[in-house]
Order: structure tokens, then sequence, then C-alpha cells
């Protein structure tokens, strides 16, 4: 290992440095234990362990911009192929989509085309930034073919499926490493491999077959591995990733997300994720204690918090909440990742929409003052505006108008007389989300990528629209947005469908019908009554649900199950929900926000246990 001798000032004299590798990753390095060995990720990846006192981080070029030098040295080389280049990465949805948000570092097959250029003297690239370009494009992406359940994939497909994933998908849910080694990765936990592919050839153009061969295998590969119990923490990433984007079906009771859920946090509290350390009270055997490990756990476990409870506030089914015991000072505070920060700001969010439903959900049941259930909705709405300053892109912003909607859709629960000014918020709110999501769909295609939150938060936005475009006249709305935006939705789920018929599909038809509907909101009396939510037990979804019932009598002929329901049963079913979900609400009434509050997830800077 090569050091340099720095005289360094008094006060720096005491300061950790980090070797140059893991200063160009911005990754943890535990060099300063001893500078007369390389570091442990030098170590792990053989790599050249350095420690430079004028050591400067060197910007990567993009994908893009590989694309376009290689491109440029084709011409150079031979100027009469110069139109036949296409672009490389197979799949043709990621052409032009390098600027997505993401930070993943997996570039395209790179090293493929270099080793088509033939060499010419009067090549203008340097041999180290060729060099560079073939190593940087390799990264361990040279898998084999894999068979699972007597359908083998080949291995270029499988290339392009986690080059996807890691474009489109790792950037929302960042809980597995980056780069990703593909041969690695199935050793260690064929369920997490194939739920990569699996996510990946979603939108796969290149043979659309594999997600139809793939998606029905995949919940018998799961409650295989819970079964199995190998590789705990690969299954919770696993189970966590069909979570977020869970498999396409028809009907809603078909859907394994929930049961996917539950056992995703329950191995996720067998194996110790919500204690701060490495999960040594959870283990038979030595654990080595080591700082990126539990910096990993501790961002696991969030996501998978965060994931699991989203799908559960998405159907409009009560978050378990669980009490977690993280200590606040066992992590490093030398340095400030980018991604912790946004995962903190998505705790905060998640935390104030949680806390949010555990307080109307006593107001919505049952007979209450509607007075303290505006002053409630206002109250969580405030706290999710105050977070506005701290959002860094623009999924951020699209995550805080999905958890203002869930709040301030409860102003449909209130009772008359109904605040016109609350529902004119509302309506705007919904018209923000719709025209944000839009707006990304047209940059990055987020409707081919967005997960189950986002995408069932859209479809509550747009019966949001329909139920006040039925509204009275004099409740002032911007109507004719409203229907282009309601339009929009339409166009969106018809383009996010991944299968004929599943969820996506029959609700763009469902919002068809319902729009041109002479009937909906209509009551046994004959009277239209667009505001009033008669499903009340579905939380913050009722509107959803309850237009669904709409839908339901009128184009499939069911009578309706609520217009003899008695006011005891109400209160009964009230009581009962209120039971279930007041236990688990451990969060306090004030929500007062500052830098330092979620200190207790420490510092992220965590090591994916990959490499």
């Amino acid at each position: 290992m090569e050091a340099t001798s720095i005289e360094r000032p008094a006060s720096q004299r005491h300061r950790s440095v980090a070797c140059s590798e893991c200063r160009q990753h911005k990754l943890k390095c535990d060099a300063h234990q001893d500078y007369s060995k390389p570091c442990s990720r030098c170590r792990r990846r053989s790599l050249e362990c350095k420690i430079l006192g004028d050591y400067k981080r060197i910007k990567k070029p993009t994908k893009a911009e590989l694309v376009r030098e290689i491109e440029r040295i084709r011409k150079e080389v031979n100027p009469t192929t110069a139109s036949d280049v296409r672009p490389l990465e197979h799949d043709s949805t990621l052409q032009g989509q390098t600027n997505h948000g993401s930070k993943s570092t997996t570039p395209y097959n790179i090293a493929a085309a270099l080793s088509e250029i033939p060499y010419s003297p009067a090549s203008s690239v340097s041999t180290e930034y060729q060099h560079n370009l073939q190593q940087d494009a390799i990264l361990d992406l040279q898998g084999q073919s894999r068979t699972i359940d007597g359908v083998t994939i080949a291995s270029e497909k499988i290339n392009d499926c986690f080059n996807i994933f890691a474009t489109h998908y790792s950037p929302q849910v960042p809980i597995v490493e980056q780069p990703m080694l593909l041969d690695a990765t199935f050793e260690k936990s064929p369920l997490l491999f194939w739920t990569i592919v699996t996510l990946g050839s979603r939108k796969y153009s290149q043979d659309p077959t594999v997600f139809h061969q793939l998606s029905h295998r995949m919940a018998t590969l799961a409650f295989q591995s819970l079964k199995s119990r190998q590789s705990p923490i690969q299954t919770v990433q696993a189970l966590v990733l069909l979570c977020a984007w869970p498999l396409p079906v028809k009907h809603l009771l078909n859907d394994k997300i929930h049961t996917l859920a539950g056992a995703c946090m329950q191995l996720a509290l067998q194996i110790g994720l919500h204690v701060s350390g490495v999960g040594q009270d959870f283990a038979r055997e030595r654990v080595q204690a080591q700082v990126s490990e539990q910096n990993y756990r501790a961002l696991l476990w969030r996501y998978c918090t965060i994931v699991c409870q989203s799908a559960s506030i998405g159907d409009g089914l009560p978050p378990s909440m669980i009490v977690e015991a993280f200590n606040p000072d066992w992590v490093d505070q030398n340095t400030m990742s980018p991604d912790f920060n946004q995962l903190a700001l998505r705790t905060k969010l998640h935390h104030i929409q949680s806390s949010a439903i555990s307080k109307v959900v006593p107001y919505i049941m049952a007979p209450a003052d509607d007075a303290s259930l505006e002053g409630i909705i206002e109250i969580f709405d405030s706290q999710a505006r105050m977070l506005q300053s701290q959002l860094q892109d623009d999924i951020d912003m699209l995550t805080m108008y999905c958890v203002r909607l869930h709040i301030c859709v409860s102003r449909f629960m209130v009772r008359q007389p109904v605040s016109m000014t609350g529902l004119i918020e509302l309506y705007g709110i919904a018209i923000n989300l719709i025209e944000k999501y839009s707006s990304m769909d047209a940059a990055s295609d987020l409707a081919l990528y967005s997960t189950f939150y986002l995408s069932r938060a859209l479809g509550l936005a747009a019966f949001v629209v329909l139920k006040l475009h039925h509204s009275p006249q004099h409740l002032v709305i911007d109507r004719e947005r409203g229907e282009r935006c309601y339009f929009s939705v339409i166009r969106l789920c018809r383009r996010r469908s991944l299968d004929t018929p599943d969820l996506d599909s029959r609700l763009a038809t469902i919002l068809t019908e319902l729009w041109s509907s002479s009937m909906v909101f209509r009551g046994p009396d004959g009277i239209f009554d667009a505001l009033n939510v008669r499903i009340r037990s579905r939380l913050t979804m009722s509107v959803f649900f309850d237009c669904l019932w709409w839908w339901r009598q009128e184009f499939r002929g069911q009578p309706d199950p609520f217009v003899s329901q008695p006011s005891a049963v109400r209160q009964t079913a009230a009581d009962s929900l209120t039971q279930l979900v007041d236990p688990f609400m451990v969060f306090s009434d004030g929500l007062d926000y500052d830098e330092n509050y979620f200190g207790m997830y420490g510092t992220y800077h965590a090591t994916l246990p990959y490499s």
C-alpha cells in the first residue's frame, strides 16, 4: 500500500483520511485504523489502496457522454459506418433517460462496443480514458444463462434486465448495491436475483415474454424462500422490491402484496433490523460489528417499513406500526450523504402521513366534532407543507403531493356543512399531483416504473377530480383543467398496464365509464350527492373504493349494499377499527422537526452486503 506523508494542521491531525478509491465513490473507509494496510473495501475488491493528500474526485462521464464518445471514435475510424451506429442499450425505453434523477452508476455495455472499434493511431482518445471506459463498463455484469422452473433466460437478456433495474427501479428504493454482481447475487439469493430480472423485464421491449414467464413463478419462489429461511437479508430485499412493484393481477382479491408485506415485516423483526447494531441479539453466532453493516441494516429497515406500510395505506388498510430501538450515537457523524438526506425526508413525510391516519380514524368512522377533524387535517397538512424547502427532486415533490392528498382527502368525511375552501384546496392538490406525475412521465417514463404507492395515489387523485366535478356549481374550481388531468390519468393507467386485463387497465376502463355516466353519485331518492362517501372503513382510500362501488352498481348491475345499512353497524365498525389502529400508533401529536430529528438513524453511509 502506498501512502504519502502529509503534514496536516493541528486541527486535522486526528481526522481520519479515506483512501482514493473510497473518496472517489463517497464510501466509508476504514484505512485510518491501520494506514500500513489496505482498507477492507480495497482488499475485497483487490484494488490498490492509496492515501493521497492532494486527491480530488473525478466526475465520471454519464452514459450519454460515453455513448457519444464511442460514436465519435467510430466516425473518426470509419466514417462510412457512422450512420449504422445504434444505441447500445437493447431496451428502447432506456434511450434518452439518462437524466431520470438516477444515482445509478451502471453504464451500458460499453466494453462490448469498444471491442468492435478497430485500433487506429489517429484516435484522439487516450489509452487511460479508454481503459477506464472498459473497466467501468464491465461492472461484473458478465453472468450466465439461468433457469427457473424449466424456463431459461439468456445471459444477454438478464444483463439487460439488470441494467434496466439499476437505471429506473433502484434509485427509487436504493436497497441493492450498485454495481450488481450477477453470479454473486444468484449464489446468495435466487429470489433476489429473479426479482431484479422480473422487475427489469416489466417493460422490456426486446422480449416481452420474459416478464410473462417470470411473473407467474415469482410468488411461488417467494414463499419457498420464506420457508427455507436462507439469506434472510436478501429475502427482505426481494420482498421489499416485490411490494414496491407488485406482480400484476386481474382482481384485488388475488393480490399477494399484503401477504408478502406482512411476511417481510415479520422476517425483518426476526433478524433484528428494527434494533440498532448488527443483530447480535438475534443471531446464533458471533457477528462482527461493522459500522457499514449497522448503517445498511438501518437503511433496509427504514425502506422496509416505508414500502410495506405504504402498500397498506394505498389499499386503505391500517399500517402496522412497530416500536423501534435505535441508539442515536451508534454511527459516525463525520459525513453526510445525499442518500441519507432523501431517506430522512421520505421518513418524515411517511411519519406525518401515518400519524394523520391514526388521528382521523375516530372522526371519519363515527359521528364526531367536524371542527376538530378539520383542525387535525390542517395541522398535519401544514406539517407536510413545512418540508417543501427540503425537497431535492421531482420524486420528492410528487411524494409530498401524495402525502398531502392522503391527509386532505379526509375532508370528504366531514359532515354538513362541508368546508368549500378545504375542498378547493383538495382539488388543487389532486391537480398538482396528476400534472407532476404527467410531466415526469413525459420526461422520464415514470408511468412505466413508478411504485405501487405512487400509482395508487394517482388513481385516488382522479376520483377526487371526478367527485368534485359532479359537485354543486357554486364550488369554484377550474373544471377544464381538471378534465384534462382526469384524461391524463386514463392514458397513464393504460400506459402503465402490464397485462390485459390487470388492475391498471381495468382502472382505465372504470375511469372512462364513470366520466361518461349520468347516474354516478345518484342516491336511491334520485338526488345527486357527489360529496357523500358511503365507505369509511378504508381510511384515506375510502373515496377510491366508494367510486368503485358506484361503477359496480351501474355497469355490473350489483345492488347498492349501503342503502339500508343501519347506523349501529357503522358505529360497531368504527369501534373495531379504532381499536385496531390506535394501539400501534406511538407518534406524538406535535411533530416539530429539525435537522437532528432523524439523528437516530445516523449518518447514512452504508456499504451494501454484496461487494
